[in-house]
């Protein structure tokens, strides 16, 4: 499990710290220097997250969209109209280059 988090991990970090300089996205997490899994949770505002994890599977990049049963949390951040969240969960095959593939996919998105 150690050698899953070591590989996932710097990823994970690298896609979260270039969808923050995306404009319009919002994401969702604990603080930088915080323990978390490498699943990256996020928004674009004005868009339906459905609607984006519709578009990123038409270009083959696979993501989850809606509440993920924690629909309290969502509700508290004001999320429900906008579908949710949009989630990424990296695994041990998931490789750089998908990750780059996937942020340059999201900005087009996002402009």
């Amino acid at each position: 499990m150690l050698a899953l988090e070591a590989y996932e991990q710097p990823i994970a970090n690298y896609l979260i710290e270039e969808l923050s300089k995306i404009e319009k996205i919002k994401i969702y997490g604990p603080p930088k220097g915080h323990p978390r899994t490498s699943t990256v949770s996020f928004t674009i505002d004005g868009l339906n997250s459905r609607d984006v994890a519709k578009a990123l599977g038409e270009k083959g990049l696979f993501v989850w969209d809606g509440d993920f049963f924690a629909t309290k949390l969502v509700e508290c951040l004001g999320i429900v109209e906008q579908g949710g969240l949009v989630r990424v969960g990296l695994a041990p095959y998931n490789t750089i280059e998908e990750i780059e593939r996937l942020i340059a996919e999201v900005k087009k998105i996002a402009e």
